[in-house]
């Protein structure tokens, strides 16, 4: 034992706080950062047995390889004169046997508690490593109401897939690992183990939470592993009164004998935990369906392991989403706001308030043998309480019916949209055709010029297997829209092949995203203003909810100097899509081309805070900072912006205009020389540069070619120096501008 007073390396021991079998553990001083620490220390007796040594060791690197809040956090190990240790976070509390001695806990608190251990065992599943030893000494509850998962010693690695067996076992046959009473029935058999032992483990502890008593405990160790392999456990409602039949069936799930009959994933077993709390809350009057305001869909996790379909589970919270936009009464988050949380699971309760909404949808989808199993929840922001759940299950060939019908019991609970249009139908036979469409839409969200063309591909395929698949046509005008607008196509390749695909597309069937993509066309290649207006007000009767149409719309109407009719659109955008960051930036954009420049800055500083790396904004950010008269200030941001974005063309065109503007021509004219960037953003070099000739037949160029910034002549304030010019009045006759629009009001 280590006295206090005493020191390993930089940490002074302060005073004893447990001892156990494989180490004393300390609350000690780190002289470093002058904080306290956890100090787990190996007695010498053990460190010179290389089993124990090696336990030591793992459990060290199995914590150092996870970074979770429901697992404890380790901050150093190492040896001091042969003493080795490792220090940890110092937690305050008691452990979950300490609580459980008090006898079996509230029904909240059982699942609190079973969804952080959930979460800590799915993280070190997600590593490959196997906790091996899950019970109640090994959860700790802090002061603060948190839950940390210990004790990793026996923790070990296994192949990535659940039934493969464990290539780095180090469990001698044999040999029982584990805390009896806890283990699984391959611990028992000494059989190699994957995450499910881990669940059974937790069955084990979620069956001692909600009764009192341990599963399996008989009057020898020997009669309970006997039990483990051939018995079930009294059941729960012999032991423990008004427990909900969801919570029971889950625990009879995860203490299956054979492993492939449990829960396969530790996300499998925390949605159940999720839909079985939803029964276990205190009943209460239903809501009116009024009171749902809006809603968010958050990703549906994709449950059988596999990525390849993991554009199955997007594709069904991206149809969820568009449906409900067109038919609930609630406003719905649009789709880029709630994927921000597709890699990044988080309490729904609290995403919702993130977003302000009133509810959200979570869901999982898994496939196992051409059936779906598709599980969806409505959860109630404020209280937590579910407002609806069911469990799907279908042919995989069912999916298109699936979708609908999800989609039609949600919005029963939230109230018809007044007038909603009938859904958008979808191939009736052919499923290969949407399950194409599916993939080239999830390639398509990537905004990669690669994911844009993989997005053809498949749209184009889908196409094949059903030609009248008015949504495929309308994919095809989204990627080419994107392909030209981007810069990846040249604009006279790329939008009229958009404009192609999206009239095909209506010629089908009227949608709000043909409508919009043709809008999008005839806004920035074809000019025809009143057209692109039509068609971006048919987006929008269609589904009153596209995000996109209003965000595209009020570009629109700013680009015709319409400036309040534009604000309110991208006010709507932004209630849609509350957390886009293309929208957050244009409604900085929309202050710039006011020549609100204070405003704008304040917008693209606000944005630059919580995303520094997004370079549209920083790029905003140099030109109004040049245009304000920071000029030098403004150089160094897009500089720094250009780097960050490869140093296209457009982004040194751009850094050549902020020289010029600075004073600086001859590095503005040495950047541009031999440039192959757009004819628009050298007009605007030569502009800055005083060069008004040079300017003009440049923009003469940019006309002829219909590049698509040549639609923000009108209120652009860099093209200001050409102003007052006839030959600027032509232009803007040529281009069609309404006569007697103003660059601001």
């Amino acid at each position: 034992m280590l006295s206090p007073g005493e020191r390993l390396g930089p940490y002074e021991i302060l005073a004893p706080l447990a001892s156990g079998g494989m180490g004393d553990v300390y609350r000690a001083r780190d002289s470093r950062l002058e904080r306290e620490v956890a100090v787990k220390a190996l007695p010498e007796r053990l460190a010179k047995e290389p089993a124990s040594a090696a336990r030591f060791a793992r459990e060290a690197r199995a914590i150092a390889a996870l970074s979770h809040p429901n697992i404890l956090a380790i901050h150093d190990f190492g040896v001091e004169n042969g003493l080795a240790y490792s220090v940890t976070e110092l937690l305050e509390g008691e452990t979950l046997r300490r609580r459980l001695d008090r006898g079996p806990l509230p029904l909240p608190r059982i699942r609190e508690y079973a969804l952080a251990i959930a979460a800590a065992l799915g993280a070190a599943h997600e590593r490959a490593i196997v906790h091996r030893d899950v019970k109640p000494e090994n959860v700790f509850l802090t002061k603060e109401g948190g839950v940390k998962v210990l004790d990793f010693g026996v923790a070990k690695r296994t192949e990535p897939k659940p039934d493969t067996a464990d290539s780095t076992a180090d469990t001698e046959p044999g040999m029982l690992v584990g805390t009896i009473g806890y283990m699984s029935p391959e611990q028992v058999r000494s059989e190699p183990v994957d995450a499910r032992s881990d669940l059974f483990s937790l069955g084990c502890v979620l069956y001692e939470m909600i009764t009192g008593s341990r599963a399996f405990r008989k009057p020898t160790p020997a009669d309970t592993l006997a039990a483990i392999l051939t018995e079930d456990p009294p059941p729960i409602d012999a032991r423990a009164t008004g427990c909900p039949p969801e919570l029971v069936r889950l625990v009879d799930h995860c203490l299956r004998k054979e492993r492939e009959a449990r829960f396969q994933s530790a996300r499998d077993l925390a949605f159940a935990l999720e839909n079985a709390a939803g029964a276990a809350r205190t009943a209460r009057p239903a809501r009116r369906r009024s009171s749902i305001a809006s809603l968010a869909v958050l990703p549906f996790v994709e449950g059988s392991g596999d990525a390849a379909r993991e554009y199955l589970a997007d594709g069904l919270t991206e149809d969820l989403i568009n449906t409900l936009a067109r038919r609930a009464k609630a406003r719905v988050i649009a789709r880029s706001s709630v994927f921000r949380w597709k890699s990044a699971p988080a309490d729904p309760r609290a995403v919702g308030r993130e977003l302000g909404v009133s509810a959200v949808v979570t869901g999982r989808v898994t496939v196992r043998d051409g059936e779906l199993d598709v599980q969806a929840e409505l959860v109630d922001v404020e209280d937590g309480a579910q407002l609806w759940g069911e469990r799907f299950r279908r042919p995989e060939s069912d999916l298109l019916a699936l979708e609908g019908e999800i989609a039609a019991a949600i919005a029963a609970r939230l109230g018809p949209r007044p007038r909603s249009r009938a859904p958008v139908a979808r191939p009736a036979s052919a499923s290969a055709a949407y399950d194409r469409y599916l993939r080239g839409r999830f390639e398509w969200n990537r905004r990669t010029e690669e994911g844009f063309e993989k997005a053809l591909a498949l749209f184009q395929e889908a196409i094949r297997q059903d030609p009248g698949f008015a949504l495929a046509y309308a994919g095809i005008a989204d990627a080419y829209v994107f392909l030209g607008g981007y810069g990846h196509l040249p604009p006279e390749i790329a939008y009229p092949r958009s404009r192609a695909a999206a009239e095909k597309a209506l010629a089908l069937e009227s949608s709000a995203d043909a409508h919009n993509s043709l809008a999008s066309v005839l806004h920035r290649f074809a000019w025809d203003f009143p057209g692109a207006e039509r068609e971006f007000r048919l987006a929008l009767a269609d589904n009153p909810a596209h995000a996109t149409a209003h965000h595209w719309y009020g570009l629109f109407l700013l680009t015709m100097g319409r400036f309040a009719e534009a604000w309110e659109e991208v006010e709507r955008a932004s209630a849609l899509d509350p957390l886009s960051l293309v929208v957050r930036q244009d409604r900085g954009y929309f202050h710039y081309c006011r020549r609100d420049y204070a405003d704008a800055e304040r917008v693209f500083r606000s944005m630059l805070a919580g995303e520094p790396e997004f370079p549209r904004a920083r790029f905003d950010l140099g030109i109004t900072l040049v245009l304000r008269g920071s000029a030098e200030e403004g150089v160094s941001e897009i500089r720094r912006a250009a780097a960050a974005s490869g140093e296209r063309p457009r982004a040194i065109a751009t850094l050549a205009w902020a020289l010029a503007a600075a004073g600086r021509p001859d590095e503005a004219r040495a950047l541009v020389r031999g440039l192959d960037a757009p004819a628009f953003s050298v007009a605007l070099v030569h502009a800055a540069a005083g060069e008004g000739d040079a300017a003009f037949a440049v923009l003469g160029r940019a006309v002829e070619r219909r590049e698509d910034a040549v639609v923000s002549l009108l209120v652009n304030p860099r093209v200001d120096p050409l102003r007052g010019d006839a030959r600027f009045d032509a232009l803007l006759k040529r281009v069609g501008f309404p006569k007697g629009a103003r660059p601001a009001e």
